[in-house]
């Protein structure tokens, strides 16, 4: 294990948001403000990057360059190291068409924060140490 830690299987912790497409683009706004203060709170200082990997279009180029063009996923990276701990994916309107999914009458959008829990667990121990009793305590945003 070696930063930036991208391993080939992982596991992560996910929150899921669903709604109208007004909702969805004011819990973004939100979640790319909030984050970086959580982490921060935690003593990790990160940056708000555009993802190099593609999320939800698929793995070929024509999708890695489509998500980035529109800025659909952000990585949350630890500073120092380019470590993404987090990412923020924008959906768009993408689920609620395929699994036709409403929302206050129209398709519904969504987006995903995801936890790299591997990724967490190594930076967490790299900067304080293996007692997890001298931890910083943090809650979610």
């Amino acid at each position: 294990w070696k930063p930036p830690y991208r391993l080939p299987a992982f596991n992560m912790m996910e929150i899921v948001l669903v709604g109208s497409q007004s909702f969805i683009t004011k819990a973004h706004k939100e979640l790319l403000t909030r984050m970086p203060s959580f982490f921060n709170d935690a003593l990790l200082s990160v940056a708000v990057v555009p993802a190099t990997d593609a999320f939800f279009l698929g793995t070929n180029e024509g999708a890695l360059r489509l998500q980035q063009i529109k800025g659909l996923k952000k990585e949350f990276v630890r500073e120092g190291e380019q470590t993404a701990l987090a990412s923020l994916n924008l959906h768009e309107d993408y689920f609620g068409k395929r699994f036709e999914i409403s929302a206050n009458g129209a398709v519904a959008h969504s987006l995903c924060l995801a936890f790299g829990l591997e990724r967490l667990a190594a930076t967490s121990m790299d900067v304080w140490g293996e007692d997890t009793t001298a931890w910083p305590a943090m809650t979610l945003p």
